[in-house]
């Protein structure tokens, strides 16, 4: 005995088009028009046969890229001129024969779509419902998780018929996609910031929040850390307040150039996938060439998500991260000089001041969260100091090493970082060959810290923190 369950809730999209009724009912059912926009955006529709009318029957396929057809098939229940059609969906062979989708086994056979239209003079208000039909519990849990990548796929489908529909063409993508094999999507989009701030975007919490998902989404993101082994997971709550969980691990982690992780969309019976993405943040003449690539593990899996919308939830998503950067606060990278004393950092910082102008903040060694870890006598000496004058900033201590000072000579050079990625990417490039004073970490003042010698012999201090912003 078949176990049948009540239908489960129907996906409902509306959109009003810039276009008289009559003419959006024959985009529907001219089947010459109606390959020229039906189904993913990206994707290639060919009608191979059939009719649209009450009763009958349309065979078609679709194609992404260079990879196989998948058959369709529309069987036409009402055709009701120009306000109305309904019609039972489903994959099929060749011959027409209804097949599960080579996605996934517990998609359901078929499913009903109703097309409204609604006349509004030179506009028209399309509203799609569709719900499986005589679906089992697997087949509609299956329905039901995938409603917001349904959604996401047919509002790329409907921004092509719009596009059909007013002769006009949308702003170009800026997302290039690919399917280079049987098993992978590459995705490459150009953003305008360097790598570094790329990656601290794509990575960080309470950035991805922010631009991970598209339309009226929202996201929640419970991260464990970008580091090897580290785990994720978000959480999708999409409009209707269906929540859509995603989880992963990071395998390969090279701040900021490139990530290797897996991605889960963690609902059955969606869970067994596991893809694996790479991504990586090369410098480009626009700023950064952002490129990743999406594993699957079989091809139906990558048709799967292909067929799912994602071209169009993944361009806007990049679209929505371009906008987030646009928001941050202009951070750039600095060089200043910080020149080193012996005990005479207050005479000469104020000597710099008569000279130079500008504001002189001294800390006292005295009084520091240091003053423990040093000698009495060095109490009375200078922590830190720094003169700024508009632009010009220069800063000086008195935490020279014994027998290291050479008068006119005793200066680091003070790179002020962007990103955190940055400041541990240029750390670990500066140091080859060289010596680390004090390796990359917190600072009691707040950001990171640390010092270094290069092979050059060149004395270096890297700094990130908010005050860079």
């Amino acid at each position: 005995m078949a176990n049948v369950q009540t239908k489960p809730e129907a996906l409902v999209i509306t959109r009003t088009f810039n276009a008289p009724r009559d003419q959006v009912f024959r985009a529907w059912t001219d089947l010459e028009a109606f390959a020229r926009w039906f189904g993913p955006k990206g994707g290639k529709t060919t009608v191979l046969s059939g009719e649209v009318r009450s009763g009958g029957a349309v065979l078609y396929s679709q194609r992404f890229g260079d990879g196989p057809a998948m058959i369709g098939k529309f069987e036409y229940q009402e055709v009701d001129a120009p306000e109305r059609l309904v019609y039972i969906s489903a994959f099929a062979d060749e011959e027409g024969n209804v097949v599960r989708a080579p996605f996934s086994e517990s998609w359901p056979l078929r499913i009903e779509n109703t097309v409204s239209l609604e006349d509004l003079g030179r506009q028209t208000t399309l509203t799609m419902s569709a719900f499986p039909l005589d679906a089992s519990e697997a087949e509609a849990a299956t329905f039901t998780a995938a409603a917001e990548m349904v959604r996401q796929g047919c509002a790329g489908m409907l921004d092509v018929l719009d596009e059909f529909l007013t002769g006009s063409k949308s702003k170009p993508s800026k997302l290039k996609l690919s399917t280079p094999s049987d098993t992978e999507i590459v995705m490459v989009r150009e953003f305008a910031a360097p790598p570094s701030l790329i990656f601290e975007v794509f990575t960080q919490p309470d950035h991805i929040a922010k631009w991970w998902g598209c339309g009226e989404s929202t996201m929640t993101v419970n991260e464990a850390g970008v580091c090897v082994g580290g785990t994720f997971r978000r959480t999708l709550r999409a409009a209707d307040g269906s929540e859509h969980p995603f989880r992963g691990e990071y395998l390969e982690v090279e701040a900021p150039h490139r990530l290797v992780y897996t991605e889960i969309y963690d609902l059955e019976p969606y869970s067994q996938f596991v893809a694996t993405c790479t991504t990586t943040f090369e410098a480009s003449a626009t700023g950064t060439r952002l490129t990743e690539t999406v594993r699957h593990l079989t091809k139906e899996a990558r048709d799967g998500h292909l067929g799912s919308g994602m071209e169009s939830g993944a361009a806007t998503a990049f679209d929505r991260l371009e906008a987030h950067v646009h928001t941050l606060p202009v951070r750039q990278t600095k060089i200043n000089a910080y020149l080193l004393f012996s005990g005479n950092c207050q005479e000469a910082m104020e000597f710099y001041r008569s000279c130079l102008g500008g504001d002189l903040e001294v800390m006292p060694i005295a009084g520091s969260p240091m003053a423990g870890e040093m000698p009495a006598e060095m109490h009375g000496k200078v922590m830190h100091a720094c003169l700024k004058r508009g632009p010009l900033v220069l800063m000086a201590s008195d935490l020279c090493e014994a027998g290291g000072e050479t008068q006119g000579r005793s200066m680091n050079l003070m790179l002020d970082c962007a990103t955190e990625a940055e400041t541990y990417a240029v750390f670990e490039r500066l140091s080859e060959g060289g010596t680390v004073g004090h390796p990359v970490s917190p600072a009691f003042w707040g950001g990171l810290f640390g010092q270094l010698t290069d092979r050059f012999g060149i004395s270096w201090m890297l700094t990130y923190g908010e005050e860079n912003a």
